[in-house]
């Protein structure tokens, strides 16, 4: 009843203001509302409503303001402002496309809450962790206040350094004043904390499959506007349903599957707006900002499609495409400002990784300005046919490329002579390596058929395909950049979270147009035609669809949230805990609220005088509160020096079994290992008196 009751709130929070605000109405010349099938109105009105819940949030949660009858008061005036907006004037079809989402969002969230999770994934050290314990911390706050009442801000400025400046991995503390800040880009974490308040953590550990499936109507309105109907429509879903990086994604909490609903969304309107010939299109602009505030290296990527769909615009003279483009960059620029304003501490952490200010603003800015000149002034008449040449021979030479090392990577005799040559070549080498990442795990025969479907789309040129040819083109460059530079570390199946919100785009559209194309095609026979493209689909799906059940299995920590509630519930109040591991202790500190040192820089430290000051440091904090030491290995307290002294149990050990997938440079497969892992709280004695 009560997992019905949560689907049924998140379903009426998420479709109801994105219905009003897609409303027919919108289009203030007068005319007829466009006709829209039920599926895109269902689509437009989840990725829209969505953002709308979000962003209102975020901006009164910069200030701790975000409290639960603020954030109910928030989504009753977008609302309000939507009824106003649209003017009442909604068709009975508009209206049942609004039933159907709200069926569908309710549908799957009450089937995902009534199932087991796939992932608990609340061990700190990692980014999955850190964004399910931030949303939890963000939820309590009322917004991203840092906390200034823990124990670090009564650290001295001269003991302070002694603990470092990140409590644990990702957790800044200030150097200063001791407040506990928050790490990441901010709309992620603001949509766990937006679940949390809605159906506590057992919604916020389904997240991201809550995301991935609600998100499904998204994928078919996209499928919709890009001309693809009936059957070739459900084509691009089924090779979206069969991906089985989509269903790995779905046990690992980050930002990837929000991204996703953000940029199909931005798309989907984006393509709407253009269809209509409308010059501002604020659906897709607001999209493309949270796309900006989700992530800081997501602008110049949407920057480079916007300016493949200037070109393609402007060789077609769509009015407005002047208007649309600079909206939607200005968006985007909102995104990036938004960024550098409110998560300085994520800046600055990159920018001293991987210097990332040059590497976003720089290419972004280029955009912008190649964009804006193509859109005012137009293609150069003669370079409109060498250029559709370049890109259709190109196109050609990507798909024999794609079938071609598929076949050779799925043989083992052959995948080393063909790596050890193909890495002699600039540039091609390094994508060569890392598309024979994705091979084992997403399978050669799933990669042939993609290549033959690029062919196909190759061969048609018809212009009721044209759209779906530039989307492919928009998303092919970015993917080939992020294969040139995809600035994570080479651990799979973790760094394919690095591709995927361009990628699997790439690939359902490709595939699920392609492989359908030789229904139509006009030189094909019926006969042969219509067989060939369900031999096709069909293959597709059931190469697919096994690869997604083995993705759909694994997942991560299911089980150690109740363990870390078991440890919560024997920490007793205003006690301090110092934890061996930041897979404990960051929840702790975050979950649930707790004072917890980083005990790992006592035990992996070998200078004595540093140990003595922590040591002293803690002894201080000791006169006025009482102090355990959590561990979580079989070593116990043997870690740590003899000069912490003498301690005694504070509880009976307690037992956490949980599996993890398996992530390595050599990994091959998704595959989990168990973990059995012993924890236990001690309490510090007091020190003997002289």
């Amino acid at each position: 009843m009560h997992e019905g009751l949560v689907a049924l709130l998140v379903a009426v929070r998420i479709v109801v203001p994105g219905w009003l605000w897609t409303g027919p109405s919108c289009d203030r010349s007068g005319s007829t509302p466009p006709r829209a099938d039920w599926l895109t109105t269902a689509g437009r009105a989840i990725a829209l409503g969505l953002m709308l819940n979000l962003l209102p949030a975020l901006c009164v949660a910069q200030y701790g303001a975000w409290t639960p009858v603020v954030d109910w008061v928030l989504w009753c005036l977008v609302v309000l402002a939507g009824l106003v907006r649209s003017r009442g004037r909604f068709t009975r079809r508009y209206a049942a496309g609004a039933g159907y989402a709200i069926v569908w969002v309710a549908l799957v969230t009450g089937v995902i809450l009534a199932r087991p999770p796939r992932s608990e994934w609340f061990a700190g050290g990692w980014d999955p962790g850190l964004y399910q314990n931030e949303a939890a911390a963000i939820a309590r706050a009322d917004g991203f206040v840092p906390r200034t009442d823990s124990v670090y801000a009564r650290l001295t400025a001269e003991e302070r350094p002694l603990f470092g400046y990140q409590v644990f991995p990702a957790v800044p503390v200030d150097r200063h004043s001791g407040a506990i800040g928050f790490y990441f880009f901010q709309l992620t974490p603001m949509c766990g904390a937006w679940m949390v308040r809605l159906g506590g953590l057992d919604l916020l550990s389904r997240m991201n499959q809550v995301l991935a499936l609600v998100g499904l109507p998204v994928v078919a309105a996209l499928a919709g506007l890009l001309g693809l109907a009936g059957w070739r429509r459900v084509a691009v879903v089924a090779a979206w349903l069969v991906s089985p990086l989509w269903w790995y994604h779905q046990a690992i909490p980050t930002s990837e599957m929000l991204h996703l609903v953000l940029l199909v969304g931005a798309m989907v309107s984006y393509l709407e707006a253009e269809r209509n010939g409308r010059r501002y299109p604020v659906e897709a602009a607001l999209l493309l900002m949270a796309g900006g505030i989700n992530h800081f290296g997501f602008p110049p990527l949407a920057a480079m499609m916007l300016v493949v769909s200037a070109v393609a615009e402007s060789v077609a003279q769509r009015p407005g495409r002047v208007g649309r483009l600079l909206t939607c960059m200005m968006a985007l620029a909102c995104g990036l400002a938004w960024d550098l304003i409110f998560s300085p501490v994520t800046i600055q952490m990159l920018e001293v990784k991987d210097g990332v200010l040059p590497l976003v603003l720089l290419p972004f800015i280029g955009f912008l300005v190649t964009g804006y000149v193509v859109s005012r002034r137009g293609v150069y008449p003669r370079l409109v046919v060498p250029g559709v040449t370049l890109v259709r021979w190109g196109a050609m030479v990507v798909g024999v490329l794609v079938i071609g090392l598929s076949v050779g990577l799925s043989f083992s005799f052959i995948e080393p002579t063909l790596l050890r040559i193909t890495g002699r070549l600039p540039l091609v080498g390094e994508w060569v390596f890392r598309f024979s990442r994705f091979v084992p795990f997403h399978r050669a025969a799933w990669f042939v058929l993609l290549g033959v479907g690029t062919l196909f789309l190759v061969h048609d040129r018809s212009a009721g395909m044209s759209r779906v040819r530039v989307v492919a083109t928009a998303l092919a460059g970015v993917v080939a950049l992020l294969f040139l530079n995809p600035g994570i570390a080479p651990i799979y199946p973790w760094a394919f979270r690095r591709y995927i919100v361009f990628l699997l785009p790439l690939m359902a559209v490709v595939a699920g147009a392609g492989l359908t194309l030789p229904v139509r095609m006009p030189r094909m026979p019926a006969w042969t035609g219509r067989p060939l493209g369900v031999l096709l689909m069909t293959a597709l799906c059931l190469v697919g669809g096994k690869a997604s059940r083995r993705a759909a299995r694994v997942g991560d920590y299911v089980g150690l949230r109740e363990v870390l509630s078991v440890l919560n519930e024997k920490i007793p109040l205003g006690a301090m805990v110092v934890a061996d591991d930041p897979g404990t202790g960051t929840p702790l500190l975050l979950l649930h609220g707790r004072d917890v040192f980083e005990g790992s820089r006592l035990w992996k430290s070998r200078d004595p005088e540093y140990q003595a000051r922590y040591v002293a440091v803690l002894r201080r904090l000791q006169a006025g509160r009482r102090i355990l030491w959590l561990t979580s290995t079989d070593h116990g307290m043997n870690l740590y020096p003899s000069l912490v002294g003498s301690v005694s149990p504070w509880m009976e050990p307690v037992t956490g079994v949980y599996r993890t997938v398996i992530h390595s440079p050599n990994a091959d497969e998704f595959a989990m290992r168990e973990h059995a892992r012993q924890f236990q709280l001690y309490v510090w004695d007091e020190p003997d008196m002289p």
